[in-house]
């Protein structure tokens, strides 16, 4: 895990006097708007067995201090059976039917499998993760990956540049750290479509909320 502080010299080359604690602050912020933006850290998490007439588990990372889930990735039965996302087809999700699972929907921290399992499947699940606000460090990739780590600079940056009542408050600056972010997210997001990043990737380039 890569210490918070770690960021902190990229930012105090704009924002000198900042102190740590507000500097932690704002690189947490910028993880996890990195995070969401790009989907690109992953986790694969340990499998676990379903439970007949059980149809929802709940998922953490292996650091859940640290970190949480932010998207489900991938979900398949160890045997190989690929689930379904249901997120955008609710008709999948009706009724009570039992039988082995074929799709999934992930929802307030818990993963629920369509049709309710009826007896003992593994089940292996990938997911997308970011930094719990509570995190006193984050995941060595936002260190060791140029763009992420260029990302979450630049929305530390803007975070802190927004806070115009603070002493290095310059809301003037705000909208060239954004730019700054647009391009290392879309980097970032370019390089796993041509697959010069660890983290898959099946859509295109986009503005980031």
């Amino acid at each position: 895990m890569a210490a918070l502080s770690s960021f902190h010299p990229e930012i105090l080359i704009d924002y000198p006097g900042v102190p740590p604690a507000i500097l932690d602050a704002a690189v947490v912020h910028g993880a996890i708007r990195a995070a969401n933006a790009t989907t690109l850290v992953r986790e694969s998490l340990a499998a676990f067995p379903t439970v007949a007439a059980t149809r929802s588990y709940a998922l953490a990372c292996a650091d859940s201090t640290n970190a949480e889930v932010a998207k489900v990735r991938r979900v398949r039965v160890v045997d190989g059976r690929w689930l379904t996302d249901t997120t955008d087809n609710d008709g999948e999700t009706a009724g009570d039917l039992t039988g082995p699972p074929t799709h999934y929907l992930y929802a307030d921290g818990s993963l629920s499998l369509y049709p309710i399992p009826t007896g003992v499947e593994s089940i292996a699940v990938t997911v997308a993760t970011r930094p719990k606000r509570t995190a006193t460090v984050i995941g060595d990739k936002y260190l060791n990956d140029e763009d992420l780590f260029n990302a979450v600079v630049a929305e530390a940056k803007r975070w802190l540049a927004m806070q115009h009542r603070r002493p290095w408050g310059a809301p003037q600056m705000a909208q060239a750290h954004e730019f700054s972010f647009q391009q290392a997210a879309e980097r970032s997001l370019i390089r796993a479509i041509l697959g010069e990043n660890d983290g898959a990737l099946a859509a295109t380039p986009r503005g980031f909320q």
